[in-house]
């Protein structure tokens, strides 16, 4: 039988940053073992996606010399679930390119990186709509709420901390 308690300030680990969160719903098996939900991961994921934008896009304008480690262009990749050719294609870059970048043997330049943010917020924004501007017309775009979508424009176009 699985117990389901809610934990405050719950630390969620994520390739792009963690995270601390209020109330994030733990399952506990009879052994002890803790999990969480599908949804509660999905969750957790766009909010370390989130914290890393509102961290890293006013950053990435503004520094001359911005650029993302291999290991955030991995997390990308997967958040956008796209395959290396695709990420290539969104960035402006060739695939053996990001293979390198991947292999940090060459780093991702700043516009590229610039790119990349954008297409991190506009999924971040819409989910299904990275597949969709890659042509996949089979993809639905959902919208969600307000609050992520307002949080990104203020992200964009507050003025700057």
């Amino acid at each position: 039988m699985l117990k389901r308690v809610k934990e405050s300030k719950y630390e969620y680990k994520h390739p792009l940053g963690t995270i601390v969160v209020d109330d994030v719903e733990v399952g506990i098996s009879e052994k002890g073992r803790r999990s969480l939900a599908a949804s509660e991961i999905h969750r957790l994921n766009r909010l370390a996606v989130l914290s890393f934008l509102k961290l890293n896009y006013r950053k990435a304008i503004q520094d001359t010399d911005f650029t993302l480690s291999a290991s955030k262009v991995r997390a990308i990749i997967v958040f956008l679930n796209v395959n290396q050719m695709e990420f290539g294609l969104l960035v402006g870059c060739q695939k053996s390119k990001v293979s390198k970048i991947l292999r940090s043997e060459q780093e991702i330049s700043k516009s590229q990186s610039l790119l990349a943010l954008e297409r991190l917020a506009m999924e971040l924004a819409q989910a299904g709509s990275t597949r969709k501007l890659l042509g996949d017309e089979s993809v639905q775009v959902i919208d969600y709420d307000e609050l992520f979508l307002k949080q990104l424009s203020d992200l964009r176009f507050s003025s700057a901390a």
